[in-house]
């Protein structure tokens, strides 16, 4: 199933944006999920990303590619022109470590108890891409 993306955002993504930009992942013309860029640092050119996809089109391979395309348009000097971007996952799950691998994040270490999810505090891997990284292959 092919993933597209449509921006939910108003203001102009450019190298002064300073916020978040989310995008609804589409499948088959449906909503699907969404992938999320938030800028951390505007000084340092630094963003987060974030995504989700809805339940029944969990399996689907929909996140990756939607991933791919928020980060192309991050890192793009006439967009948000951004040069580092960080995710983080759960260390048990093992979805987002290939959704974050696929779309080109490198593994780069552990945050012990890094959020509290469902009551408990839980480690996470940490992920970042960088502008200058290969671009990902399909």
């Amino acid at each position: 199933m092919e993933a597209s993306i449509g921006q939910r955002v108003t203001d102009p993504l450019n190298s002064s944006f300073d916020d978040k930009a989310q995008w609804v992942i589409l499948a088959v013309g449906q909503p699907a999920g969404w992938v999320s860029i938030s800028v951390v640092s505007r000084s340092h050119a630094v963003a987060n990303a974030g995504y989700t996809i809805a339940e029944q089109f969990r399996g689907d391979r929909l996140a990756g590619p939607g991933l791919r395309l928020a980060g192309d348009i991050a890192f793009d000097r006439d967009a948000l022109a951004i040069d580092r971007i960080e995710a983080n996952c759960t260390v048990t799950n093992i979805a987002s470590v290939r959704t974050l691998e696929y779309a080109g994040f490198t593994q780069e270490g552990i945050a012990r108890g890094y959020l509290v999810i469902r009551g408990r505090r839980e480690d996470h891997l940490r992920y970042g891409r960088l502008v200058e990284d290969p671009s990902p292959t399909p």
